[in-house]
């Protein structure tokens, strides 16, 4: 498994399949899980030992996994208007 998953939603996928899947990753030995939820514009950050979901006005950080990396949630979907 990779030490950094990243899954989005597609439509047809349902909360509980995206979370299914994020465990499989983290049961499989990778460190960290971003899960991108489009429609709703939040990221959920798993890891083996904790759950975080981040809005438009946090930040998106590789810990210890992917160190110096950070974007602004905002960045990463389109301004609505």
């Amino acid at each position: 498994m990779p030490d950094l998953a990243v899954e989005a939603q597609s439509e047809g996928q349902s909360d509980r399949f995206m979370a299914d899947k994020a465990h499989l990753y983290l049961r499989g030995g990778s460190h960290m899980v971003w899960i991108l939820y489009s429609t709703r514009q939040i990221i959920e950050v798993l890891t083996p030992t904790d759950r975080h979901l981040l809005t438009v006005n946090d930040t998106l950080t590789g810990g210890a996994v992917l160190p110096g990396f950070s974007v602004p949630v905002r960045e990463l979907w389109p301004v609505e208007g």
